[in-house]
């Protein structure tokens, strides 16, 4: 059999059909670009922008959330004239396109969903630990706030988050939500059988969603 060709809908090059990724509603089996046409416009401003709005998107359906309240045009023109985007963006291809560097839009307040007037532009490095102190200190919508009981159920205090409540003891969160939730423990005894209890305190403390 003869090698498989394709020609890329891009740069209008034959190549090989290994040159070109896998899919299954396309002609052969295959993408319409090849992978080096694919791989210019995922790195590309336009590519990039439109992999952070489909993210945008997705992260708005898990959340709840409505869609943006603007489209990917929108917000393709609006961050191409944003200095602080381009200046991003020459950063993270000066650096051979490290993903720290690589520019993201965030929400300024993460309660609200993604909308003009609560976008703002920062580096990923710089998104990620926002997200990490974000849920620290339990700001995100999907993040439950915890009361702490004493073992005859009386309230002794909140905290905005388990990890929150988790630190307080220097312990972790899954102890807090296994007193939460009665997690069911079977452990092995000696002769082989098992036995299961139940988990309904950690640290000392009762624990319930506020």
């Amino acid at each position: 059999k003869g090698v498989k060709m394709k020609t890329c809908s891009v740069c209008k090059v034959t190549k090989d059909l290994s040159e070109f990724d896998k899919q299954s509603t396309g002609k052969q089996g295959c993408r319409a670009d090849c992978k080096a046409c694919r791989k210019r416009f995922v790195q590309s401003p336009e590519g990039l922008i439109k992999r952070i709005y489909r993210h945008q998107k997705f992260s708005s359906k898990k959340r709840g959330h409505p869609v943006p309240s603007y489209s990917l045009e929108t917000l393709t023109k609006d961050l191409l004239n944003n200095s602080k985007f381009i200046t991003l963006y020459d950063e993270w291809k000066n650096s051979g396109f490290d993903p720290d560097k690589s520019p993201s839009v965030d929400r300024v307040d993460d309660l609200l969903p993604y909308q003009g007037g609560n976008l703002q532009v920062l580096s990923w490095k710089e998104n990620r630990s926002k997200g990490h102190d974000s849920c620290k200190n339990g700001v995100f919508d999907t993040v439950k706030a915890v009361d702490m009981l004493s073992l005859e159920g009386t309230y002794i205090k909140s905290f905005k988050s388990v990890s929150e409540a988790a630190r307080e003891f220097d312990g972790v969160p899954s102890n807090i939500v296994g007193a939460i939730n009665n997690r069911v423990v079977k452990r092995k005894n000696p002769d082989g059988s098992y036995r299961e209890s139940v988990t309904t305190k950690a640290y000392g403390h009762k624990w319930r969603y506020s």
